[in-house]
């Protein structure tokens, strides 16, 4: 039987979807229909969308993501501006991150990494500091100036 989320889970699930770059919730659609394939109840706990001035704010505020990717060593590699950055937790309802999903190597978390990445967004569990629920995709405006062939634009 197909998994169905609860009102809270699905009114979570939906205000993320809402919330983000049509092109970062097209490929999350992707990874939890992929996810659910395998019998996963994946669903998204929580959207996150930065901005330049939201990390400004927190920065000030002492609260939050107060490193922006809004970096000039960035631009200057990039030749681009990072407009905005758009995150999501993706857990099994079943555990969340706790019982069997407790373990930063359950299966349901390397699924989730494999993919995320197929689908070319980032996952937390390849940092030094492991944030297993985790993906993200930065939405990049070029400059004219972009050298694609020295250049990543993701």
């Amino acid at each position: 039987m197909a998994y169905r989320m609860t009102a809270s889970q699905k009114s979570r699930h939906e205000n993320a979807l809402d919330s983000f770059h049509p092109v970062f919730a097209a490929k999350i659609k992707i990874v939890i229909s992929q996810l659910r394939g395998k019998g996963w109840h994946a669903y998204i706990h929580q959207g996150k969308t930065r901005t330049e001035a939201q990390a400004k704010k927190n920065a000030k505020e002492g609260d939050g993501i107060v490193n922006s990717w809004h970096r000039k060593d960035v631009h200057k590699s990039l030749r681009a501006q990072v407009v905005e950055l758009y995150a999501a937790d993706i857990i099994d309802a079943r555990w969340a991150w706790g019982g069997e999903a407790a373990s930063k190597s359950h299966q349901f978390w390397k699924d989730l990494g494999a993919f995320a990445k197929a689908n070319g967004l980032a996952w937390g569990g390849d940092w030094k500091k492991k944030d297993v629920a985790h993906v993200e995709m930065a939405i990049v405006e070029s400059s004219l100036e972009v050298n694609f062939r020295d250049s990543v634009v993701i």
